[in-house]
């Protein structure tokens, strides 16, 4: 009330179904949409990450060092650096190949495992 009478317009309300789709037509497809992976995700600028966590393996700790480029919310450029002897760099190469292209999302990278 206050605004309208400040920028002088009618001050009657008038109260409005969100999910009406005759007064709103569309908003429910609007509604889905913006609730997609796609528009919540995949507009995301570009970013990097890097990430650094210790594994254990038998009697000693192992370094791993993680850097992913994302955009829009797929990986992608991934490096994972980490000891020969714990994994041979052709599986490391197809981890990262595996990554690249993925979803930056729990749900996507857990699959790979």
């Amino acid at each position: 009330e206050e605004y309208a009478t400040q920028h002088q317009i009618d001050h009657h309300i008038t109260l409005v179904n969100p999910a009406d789709e005759t007064v709103l037509p569309g908003i429910n497809n609007k509604t889905k949409e913006l609730q997609t992976w796609e528009w919540v995700y995949g507009k995301t600028p570009k970013f990097s990450i890097s990430t650094c966590f210790n594994m254990v393996c038998q009697d000693s700790i192992l370094d791993v060092k993680v850097d992913m480029d994302v955009k829009h919310g797929r990986i992608e450029a991934c490096n994972i650096d980490l000891p020969e002897q714990w994994l041979p760099p052709a599986l490391c190469s197809e981890l990262v190949k595996s990554l690249t292209g993925s979803k930056f999302c729990p749900n996507e990278t857990t699959t790979l495992t």
